[in-house]
């Protein structure tokens, strides 16, 4: 689950996956942060706020293991 398939999801359309595929892979983590900004601008909540209110507590408990596996592999 890397940012470039975040970004595809975001961006869906004819054509568009495979370019927010090779931009994710480039461009890293970067691309999530303005994932969460456009997602604050259009829904006034931050990313947590919205992933508590969308998703069941086992998504949520995954979605977080991601989020602590992919900053510890970051730091070695």
């Amino acid at each position: 689950m890397g940012p470039g398939f975040l970004m595809s999801i975001a961006f869906l359309d004819r054509g568009n996956m495979e370019g927010d595929l090779q931009a994710g892979a480039t461009a890293g983590d970067t691309l999530l942060c303005l994932l969460a900004a456009r997602l604050g601008v259009a829904t006034g909540k931050n990313l947590a706020e919205l992933c508590l209110d969308e998703y069941p507590d086992w998504v949520r408990r995954a979605l977080w293991l991601m989020a602590e596996v992919s900053m510890v592999r970051e730091n070695i």
